[in-house]
């Protein structure tokens, strides 16, 4: 059988960013699993090739200069694209396959054309939102955004556009969740050219570090401090009303960094936070294996919320809110525990019940072990990809 040569396309060729690393991750895992061979083109030329990226694109990584030119070139089976800053480009693409007759695949890891504010939570309130795209936005007031020193104007009817257009242009969308997939539906993309793939964590080095020997009184967040949507405010207004001993790890930075330190000080909790800076890999293993639980305190809805995954490999106990797709891999009581957003009262419940309970830790983790080699290894996802980019080929 032919090995598959698939191009990949993204804004950046570097790997901060958990689209990028799902890039180069997932790249490495066809190669590997399936013989794929990958190109990658990448737009913003500043940005340096970040380490190990070449090595996962056997056939290449180029600056993405003359589409059309490179891809008679390159002549792919399937063309992949992620994330891009500009939708006028990834309508184009598209278009461009079309004429080629080059299937072309869109992965939407954000809610960029399908928020004004790109995050899904309201000004006022900051309240998780459900809607579509529509004059709502307009009450919401998510048209108005801060841009650098001032202020950028995005119109509903201008996102409807790009959506159409991306509609028109792709073979097809691969989503990393069913809570992805639906919203597309809802915004009129049709249910046949969906295809839920959710995301996955590689398998940890080492075995699961027995409750026992962890520090029962850790929790852990870990993510981006440079919006609201990831709810630290709330996490850090729950912690002064959890009775047991606390304490919790931030990893993380970001612009609103100052503003949670300015809260810690206001809520005198000081001694019960520590600032671990922006860290991934090893580190971040270290501090999931060592941890009581992880906590996901997410306002804005997750396409899928990887971070669950990442921790309930290592037998680590989640507690998370249910919105958007963390709901497929958090199952209330069995793997995780669920509270609602924006909710500080709950959030200190659910922490005591479960500093308070090892047999609750140890059970839920365990459970969240399972449910991770379950459904969550890079095999499920990449011989499903493999599957799907085969049927389009």
């Amino acid at each position: 059988m032919k090995k598959l040569h698939v191009v990949w396309v993204n804004e950046t060729a570097d790997s901060t960013g958990g689209c990028e690393r799902y890039i180069r991750e997932t790249a490495g895992h066809l190669e590997e699993r399936h013989g794929v061979r990958s190109t990658l083109l990448y737009r913003d030329v500043r940005e340096a090739i970040a380490p190990g990226v070449r090595e996962a694109f056997t056939g290449g990584v180029f600056p993405l200069v003359a589409l059309r030119e490179q891809l008679e070139k390159l002549k792919p089976d399937v063309v992949y694209v992620h994330r891009l800053v500009e939708e006028d480009l990834a309508a184009q693409l598209g278009k461009t396959c079309q004429a080629l007759k080059i299937p072309a695949l869109r992965f939407f890891h954000d809610h960029k054309l399908f928020c004004p504010r790109e995050h899904k939570y309201t000004v006022v309130g900051r309240n998780t939102c459900t809607q579509t795209v529509g004059m709502n936005c307009f009450t919401c007031g998510g048209v108005v955004n801060k841009a650098g020193r001032g202020f950028r104007l995005t119109l509903p009817m201008t996102l409807l556009g790009q959506q159409e257009a991306s509609r028109r242009a792709y073979t097809g969308f691969v989503l990393g969740s069913g809570y992805m997939a639906r919203h597309l539906q809802a915004h009129g993309f049709p249910q046949e050219r969906l295809h839920t793939l959710p995301l996955y964590a590689d398998p940890p080095q080492l075995p699961p570090l027995p409750f026992a020997e962890r520090d029962s009184q850790q929790l852990v967040f870990a993510g981006q401090l440079g919006a609201m949507g990831k709810g630290v405010d709330t996490l850090l207004q729950a912690l002064p009303l959890v009775k047991n001993p606390v304490s919790l790890a931030i990893y993380g930075s970001g612009k609103f960094e100052g503003r949670y330190k300015e809260l810690v000080a206001q809520l005198e909790i000081g001694s019960k936070v520590q600032w671990k800076g922006k860290a991934s890999g090893q580190t971040l293993e270290d501090a999931f294996r060592r941890a009581a639980a992880v906590v996901v305190p997410s306002r804005s809805p997750e396409t899928f919320g990887l971070i669950g995954p990442e921790a309930m490999r290592h037998a680590t106990p989640v507690i998370a809110t249910t919105v958007g797709g963390i709901g497929e891999w958090l199952e209330d009581n069995v793997t995780g525990l669920a509270v609602p957003s924006n909710d500080p009262a709950a959030l200190a419940q659910e922490i005591d019940r479960l500093l308070s309970d090892p047999a609750l830790r140890a059970r839920l983790g365990e459970t969240g072990r399972q449910r991770y080699f379950e459904r969550f290894t890079p095999e499920h996802h990449t011989d499903n990809l493999h599957a799907l980019l085969r049927k389009l080929a």
